[in-house]
């Protein structure tokens, strides 16, 4: 089956009496050309879940495959030729150019033995038109701003040239027109033909880029629900996962504070 397939994935972490499950056999199917994204409180697995699917950590049950061959038979570099990763953190200790930061997304594709890679720099060039900041190119990445900063991380995803992306979560700390623009830049991933996996806190960014969500954790955890978008960002499932109430209005979400206290007063 084509695409970056999760079936019936078991996520767990050490617990004090053994493995503690933080989802039980989630099933998902990220095809190119879609977005799914991954939203759930804090601590839910989110991160550990896209770690799984990135081949970097084993589901302690289920498969992961990308294009029918299990994720984590490929070797290192192969595997980074077919699956982008945007992690949360990103230590960074060399300060550089944008585009060089941007250009170590080429290094699976550089040669073992000389370095060489004939279309890294038309792919750099590419990368950092789709994220809209070659004018940022020759400017020091300790320079840049955070929101500039994640527009960089996303233009070296871009330059893998890799049909799959998975990202954790890419707009958070950053401010409405940032995250807007993170979030622009995803769906157009999608829309010339990458499949992505986000794991997001933005309720209403995923209800807008989504074709499919995956909510997991809560009081109830491990169980998930995984749907389309509309049917899973809903007070039905969010109110259960997040022990809050939701309210729904079509262009938001939002929640009340515990008790329906009224809002605080703010004064000047």
């Amino acid at each position: 089956m084509s695409g970056l397939v999760l079936s019936g994935v078991t996520v767990a972490v050490p617990g004090p009496d053994g493995p503690r499950a933080l989802v039980e056999g989630l099933s998902l199917h990220v095809r190119r050309g879609t977005v799914t994204c991954v939203v759930g409180p804090n601590g839910a697995g989110k991160t550990t879940l896209l770690k799984v699917a990135a081949g970097l950590r084993p589901p302690a049950a289920g498969t992961v495959t990308v294009d029918d061959t299990p994720v984590a038979a490929l070797p290192p570099r192969r595997r980074a030729r077919r699956v982008g990763v945007l992690p949360q953190r990103l230590p960074l200790s060399d300060d550089m150019t944008v585009r060089a930061f941007v250009e170590l997304g080429r290094h699976p594709h550089r040669s073992r033995w000389t370095g060489a890679d004939p279309t890294g720099a038309a792919a750099v060039d590419r990368a950092l038109t789709e994220a809209g900041i070659t004018a940022l190119a020759g400017a020091r990445i300790f320079s840049v701003s955070g929101g500039e900063f994640q527009l960089a991380r996303l233009a070296q995803l871009w330059a893998t040239e890799t049909p799959y992306w998975i990202l954790d979560e890419p707009t958070t700390a950053l401010d409405p027109a940032h995250a807007l623009r993170i979030a622009g830049l995803l769906v157009r991933a999608a829309r010339t033909g990458h499949g992505l996996l986000v794991a997001i806190h933005d309720l209403e960014i995923a209800r807008r880029i989504a074709d499919r969500v995956a909510c997991i954790g809560g009081p109830d955890a491990p169980a998930f629900v995984e749907g389309p978008a509309g049917a899973v960002v809903a007070p039905a499932v969010l109110d259960r996962v997040y022990g809050v109430r939701t309210r729904l209005w079509p262009d938001a979400v939002g929640f009340e504070l515990p008790g329906d206290e009224p809002p605080p007063t703010v004064t000047a």
